[in-house]
């Protein structure tokens, strides 16, 4: 079974600008949800344990 190439598929559905911005911007935010992980985890706190710490009304 043949798979698709995943940069010709790329280059196939960033054809816009729009699109381009929209691809950008969902990589920009999938860095910042990892880092944020990776916070997270360095400081030893379940998720659980962070939300206890947020000071939400």
């Amino acid at each position: 079974m043949n798979g698709i190439d995943f940069e010709q598929l790329k280059s196939e559905m960033l054809n816009t600008p729009e699109a381009i911005q929209a691809y950008n911007d969902a990589d920009r935010e999938l860095g910042i949800i990892e880092l944020l992980y990776q916070m997270r985890e360095n400081a030893g706190l379940s998720k659980s344990e962070l939300v206890k710490t947020l000071p939400i009304c």
